[in-house]
């Protein structure tokens, strides 16, 4: 991989200093969050005084102004009307959520000026794939070498999990704290690895060091036995390979499986699977769908429902429902495992159903720019990097539908920085005479 900063290309004036900022609190965004998180507040300072920022005018900007509105809303009247039943905990976490929120809303617009063209999306992609190795690291250390942790530093503000695996059901986590959200990031990582490996030509090198990090990416995110991950996998494939060479690779498996049956070259029963693995297989295999109603997370599904319907319109507050959960079922849910609920359980119906239609619009969009392109600036290099980015950003939202990894700060801010690089990509980028891009209306 190429050098990720080049000092003598930086010119220290406000753009560029907030270009920098913004490309390190990426850097550090998986590894050290809170020194990532002053980075990337720099950043976004630094781009307000730099642009006015259009909420009424621009419609994207408007549907998360409103929903802040609401969401304020519901934080206020959650405060108010359980101030005397909470503890003080429950009422910070009710505060907290509402300022997480400002953060991700105001982010959205802020961020774009650092991903507005290709050549900055290609810069941000190198940014996120170097901080993407401490994770790596960390899970090789966890599942080969069995060095555990927590390790924590500068005073507790930075941890490490690095979890014990004590049984074959533990999958891997690494720094994370949950499996799940090591597979998410390492889905999401995928795309842009698999992109990389194949526009690779010049360099037999860096071609050996893309495969070694894209091997490493699908080896860990089996590992850690992420259902949502894997099907993360298989999403990219398609949008990144296309149909004619997905479906090349396809038949050529299918050949080879067959031409083995009956010529019985090797016995497949006889590869010795990692059991981590085979924990992922049996969850696949055994899952028994004639009882589908039983399932946990069906349950909780049903009974956030009946939740919502209790308070539709502004639900019940950030962090209540756990609390709430307990009063009708003795299983310890932390939240509803599906994004669109839990916005309904915390914030309301009209929320969750602008927010959704925020997202999906997004999405429908950026597919029809890249699927359909039509002007000069779609190089073949370019629409690779926006077919991984939409990859990506597909498989970090539609992984929400089945499980909630969006509460972690990592992977919320992220997720909002892949939303605001598909606003990107939708707009038409301009260029000069020598056909440099340049940022339009900056």
């Amino acid at each position: 991989m190429r050098s990720i900063i080049d000092f003598k290309d930086i010119k220290f004036d406000k753009f560029n200093i907030g270009q920098l900022s913004f490309n390190m609190g990426v850097l550090l965004i998986s590894s050290i969050l809170p020194i990532s998180i002053i980075l990337l507040l720099i950043s976004l300072i630094i781009s307000i005084s730099i642009k006015k920022i259009k909420f009424i005018k621009d419609k994207w900007n408007f549907l998360l102004l409103i929903s802040f509105v609401l969401i304020l809303l519901s934080s206020i009247r959650s405060l108010v009307e359980n101030y005397f039943f909470i503890s003080l905990d429950d009422k910070l976490i009710i505060i907290f959520n509402a300022l997480k929120w400002f953060f991700l809303f105001i982010s959205f617009p802020t961020f774009q000026i650092y991903l507005k063209t290709n050549s900055q999306r290609y810069s941000f992609i190198k940014y996120f794939l170097a901080g993407s190795i401490p994770i790596i690291l960390s899970c090789i250390l966890q599942y080969w070498f069995k060095i555990y942790g927590p390790f924590n530093f500068f005073y507790g503000l930075i941890t490490w999990y690095n979890k014990p695996i004590i049984s074959s059901t533990d999958g891997v986590s690494g720094l994370f704290s949950n499996q799940n959200y090591t597979g998410f990031w390492l889905s999401i990582v995928w795309p842009f690895c698999l992109t990389f490996f194949i526009k690779e030509k010049l360099s037999k090198f860096r071609k050996t060091i893309y495969f070694i990090f894209l091997f490493f990416v699908i080896y860990l995110t089996i590992m850690t036995t992420s259902r949502s991950a894997i099907i993360g996998l298989i999403i990219a494939l398609p949008i990144v390979l296309g149909l004619k060479m997905l479906l090349t690779i396809i038949i050529l498996i299918l050949i080879s499986y067959y031409l083995n049956l009956y010529f019985n070259i090797f016995n497949l029963s006889n590869i010795i699977l990692p059991d981590t693995l085979k924990v992922l297989l049996s969850k696949i295999h055994n899952g028994n769908f004639g009882d589908i109603a039983n399932f946990p997370r069906i349950k909780i599904w049903n009974n956030t429902i009946n939740f919502i319907s209790k308070k539709p319109l502004l639900g019940f507050g950030a962090g209540l429902f756990p609390l709430l959960y307990l009063t009708i079922d003795k299983y310890n849910a932390q939240h509803s495992h599906n994004f669109i609920l839990q916005i309904a359980f915390d914030y309301g119906i009209p929320t969750a159903l602008i927010l959704s239609i925020f997202t999906m619009f997004l999405l429908s969009r950026t597919a029809i720019k890249i699927f359909n392109p039509r002007g000069s600036y779609h190089y073949l290099d370019n629409l690779n990097i926006d077919k991984s980015w939409f990859a990506a950003s597909l498989i970090a939202t539609t992984s929400q539908i089945s499980d909630m990894t969006f509460f972690d700060g990592k992977i919320s801010i992220i997720i909002i920085i892949f939303l605001a690089g598909l606003k990107c990509i939708i707009e038409d980028l301009e260029f000069d005479k020598t056909g440099d891009e340049t940022i339009q209306n900056y």
